[in-house]
C-alpha cells in the first residue's frame, strides 16, 4: 500500500505540473491541446475531490476540445480547415534579398523563435552561413529549434539568387529524380476517411495505381498495437509484395508494442521496410531502463532489415 501510494503522489505531482495557463496550446493548437486535456483529465480523475464526475468530466472536456477545432483532424467530406503559417524575408544594404515560406512546422512558437533570432542577424555578413547557423543554433539551445530553420533557408535563397543559380546546385547537388512514397495521415474512429483497415487497404491500392512504389502509414493515437499490426498486415496483403511499405506510429507506442512490431517485422518476411519514430515519448523520457533499450535495440525495429534496400521508384 505503501508503494502505490508513492506512486500515486508522483503520479499527481506530474499531472499537476500542468498550471493551466493554456500557453501550448497557443503555441500548438493541435498535439499541445490534446496534451494540456490529457494533463487535466489525468489530474483532477486522480483527486479524491473529483472522484465523483471523474467519466463525465473526461467526456464534457473532450467534447469542449473537439467543438473547439482542437485534437486529431479527420476526413470530412466538404469541409476545410483553415491554417495560418508565417513568411521569411532577409535585405541587404545592397538590395538582395532571401525569401521562405514555412509549412507545416511554421507555428506561432516556431515564429516567436524566428523573432528572437532575428536581431541577430543584423550587420552579420549573409554569406557567413555556417558561422550563423552554430550562433544561432546555441541560442535556441534551450528551445526545439523550429524557428532556426527558415532563417537558414532563406540565407541560402538569399545566396541562389545572388550567383543566379539553384540552391540545389550550391549544395552540390547532381540528381534530377528522386525516389518518393506515398503517405497518409494518422487513422481516425469518426466514420469516413481512413477510419479502419480497411480504408487504409483501399487508399494503399489507390496510390499503387497511381504508380507510387512506397506507402508509409500514419495509425490511430491511442497505441494500440494490435489494430496497428493488423492494420500493416491488411494493406500487406491488399498490395502485394512489391510495394514497400513503411508505417510511423508517431511517438504512441509503448516498448512492449516496439517489441511485438520487430517480432512482427521479422516474422514470415512480411517485408515491413522500416518503422518510424515508433515510442511514445513517456515511454522514452520517463524511463531510463525503456531508453536503454531502444538505444540497444531500436535500430532492430526502426533500421531496414538486411538485405536489398527496395526501390521506391520515381
Amino acid at each position: 500500500m505503501a508503494y502505490r501510494l508513492i506512486i500515486a503522489e508522483a503520479f499527481l505531482v506530474a499531472a499537476s505540473a500542468c498550471i493551466g495557463c493554456g500557453a501550448c496550446v497557443a503555441a500548438c493548437p493541435n498535439s499541445s491541446a490534446m496534451l494540456f486535456t490529457a494533463a487535466k483529465i489525468a489530474h483532477l480523475g486522480e483527486l479524491p475531490q473529483g472522484e465523483p464526475e471523474r467519466l463525465e468530466r473526461t467526456k464534457n472536456m473532450i467534447e469542449a476540445m473537439d467543438a473547439a477545432g482542437f485534437g486529431n483532424w479527420v476526413h470530412r467530406r466538404n469541409s476545410n480547415v483553415k491554417a495560418s503559417r508565417y513568411a521569411i524575408r532577409i535585405r541587404t544594404d545592397d538590395g538582395l534579398t532571401g525569401e521562405y515560406v514555412t509549412h507545416w512546422v511554421g507555428t506561432p512558437a516556431a515564429m516567436a523563435q524566428s523573432l528572437m533570432l532575428a536581431p541577430h542577424l543584423l550587420g552579420r555578413d549573409p554569406e557567413a552561413r555556417e558561422q550563423i547557423y552554430d550562433d544561432l543554433k546555441r541560442e535556441l539551445r534551450a528551445y526545439d529549434h523550429m524557428g532556426h530553420g527558415p532563417l537558414d533557408i532563406a540565407l541560402w535563397d538569399l545566396a541562389g539568387k545572388k550567383y543566379g543559380t539553384p540552391v540545389s546546385k550550391l549544395l552540390g547537388g547532381f540528381r534530377t529524380r528522386l525516389p518518393t512514397y506515398a503517405s497518409t495521415y494518422h487513422g481516425q474512429d469518426e466514420p469516413g476517411g481512413l477510419d479502419g483497415p480497411e480504408a487504409f487497404a483501399d487508399f494503399a491500392e489507390h496510390c499503387k495505381s497511381l504508380g507510387y512504389r512506397g506507402f508509409k502509414i500514419h495509425g490511430w493515437h491511442d497505441g494500440d498495437r494490435r489494430r496497428e499490426a493488423r492494420n500493416v498486415l491488411g494493406v500487406r496483403a491488399r498490395v502485394g509484395a512489391d510495394m514497400a511499405l513503411m508505417i510511423d506510429p508517431a511517438c504512441e507506442l509503448h516498448r512492449v508494442a516496439v517489441r511485438a512490431a520487430g517480432r512482427m517485422d521479422r516474422a514470415a518476411d512480411k517485408g515491413i521496410p522500416c518503422v518510424l519514430g515508433p515510442l511514445d515519448a513517456r515511454c522514452c523520457h520517463a524511463s531510463v531502463s525503456t531508453h536503454r533499450w531502444d538505444r540497444a535495440y531500436g535500430h532492430r525495429v526502426t533500421g531496414t532489415p538486411a538485405g536489398p534496400r527496395p526501390n521506391l521508384g520515381t
